[in-house]
């Protein structure tokens, strides 16, 4: 099974308060980012089964454009599951993603530090062992079922697609 991880893209900025907005759409540059992970990954040969992601609008925002600039399938499923929200922990995201492992690959869209402390998780260490950058984006094998566990296969930073 290929497990793929990608951060939201970069949002508006958090209001005067400094609460985290799950409303926070994305910004010109968050769309210039999912643009151009979206024709490096194409090169790739991309292939998903199935998309989940936070409720959050920039995280649905970015597996939206993300799914788009790929021309993706239309039929693709895309599942909101708050196991990947903003205030998940990496436990609540891999409860999420054992409910989809008989997909043959499965892409998660979230938020850090969920996404990075997972990553860790599967590749075994105790804590997040990368950082996911805004647009950030992972692709991990499965290698057992129990425990979970994956080998890494590619990390791309948003700095890896600047032309």
């Amino acid at each position: 099974m290929r497990i793929y991880l990608l951060r939201h893209a970069s949002a508006e900025a958090r209001g005067p308060d400094g609460q985290d907005d799950p409303a926070r759409a994305l910004t010109p540059k968050g769309h210039k980012q999912i643009r151009e992970l979206a024709s490096t990954v194409a090169r790739l040969k991309f292939s998903v089964d199935h998309i989940l992601c936070s409720p959050a609008t920039r995280a649905l925002e970015t597996a939206q454009r993300f799914h788009k600039a790929l021309k993706l399938p239309s039929k693709l499923p895309l599942t909101l599951d708050d196991r990947l929200g903003i205030e998940a922990e990496a436990e609540d995201a891999e409860a999420a993603l054992r409910d989809y492992l008989d997909q043959s690959s499965v892409l998660l869209v979230g938020h850090e530090p969920t996404l990075s402390r997972l990553a860790g998780r599967l590749l075994g260490f105790e804590d997040a062992w990368l950082r996911l950058k805004k647009a950030g984006f992972v692709e991990l094998r499965l290698v057992s079922k129990d425990p979970l566990r994956a080998e890494l296969h590619g990390w791309l930073r948003p700095a890896h697609l600047r032309s």
